[in-house]
């Protein structure tokens, strides 16, 4: 089977309103396991813990954090990508298990962990992580955790009925999906929460019939 090229790059926003873009590269979530992962935020909301929920219509596999940039890199990076993932077809993953950072003592981050093709995302992210490097941007130090971030905590309160909630979510399914792009993301940040504008979007080859 042969390949088709699936780049479809789109440029939204303002992002010459500045002269730097607060930018990463991430894989979306679709909307039917958002709406799973609203339903175990809202579980969770009843432990009483001072939490700062991320948006689910926000949520995200951050493959890199590239912190604020030139106005002018957006589009380079974008083309940087999308030659990177030329032939990366399209691949599952899944949305499996609640937990938090640090595993022990006071958490700090509430995440879903990320199964399914762990081998094919990795190799996506390499792809991602090399070709930004090639634009000059410094390589990564830490290991690439693959998670979403569902919340962010902000005091010790009730944290220990919070992890008693989460020790029975711990196996929790929030859905099935296919990465079929990766996108680059404008971040602007509020009071309310980041804001989240697609700069750029790089669709995963399909493979043709031969």
């Amino acid at each position: 089977m042969k390949p088709r090229s699936a780049a479809r790059w789109s440029t939204a926003g303002d992002s010459h309103e500045n002269s730097a873009v607060r930018t990463f590269i991430s894989v979306p979530i679709p909307v039917v396991v958002q709406k799973q992962a609203r339903l175990m935020q809202g579980r969770l909301q009843a432990a009483g813990g001072d939490v700062k929920w991320v948006d689910p219509s926000q949520i995200h596999i951050t493959l890199k954090f590239l912190g604020d940039v030139d106005f002018t890199l957006p589009d380079k990076l974008g083309e940087a990508v999308a030659a990177a993932i030329h032939d990366e077809p399209p691949f599952s993953l899944r949305l499996s298990g609640l937990g938090t950072f640090p595993l022990a003592g006071v958490p700090r981050v509430i995440w879903a962990a990320i199964d399914g093709d762990l081998r094919r995302l990795l190799s996506l992210q390499k792809k991602v992580e090399a070709a930004v490097v090639e634009q000059g941007f410094p390589p990564e130090e830490r290991p690439f955790s693959p998670h979403v971030t569902l919340g962010r905590v902000r005091s010790p309160r009730n944290t220990a009925q919070l992890k008693e909630l989460l020790k029975g979510m711990e196996s929790t399914e929030l859905g099935q999906f296919a990465v079929t792009e990766v996108r680059v993301m404008k971040s602007q940040l509020a009071p309310s929460g980041p804001h989240y504008t697609i700069l750029h979007s790089a669709g995963l080859p399909v493979p043709q019939s031969s």
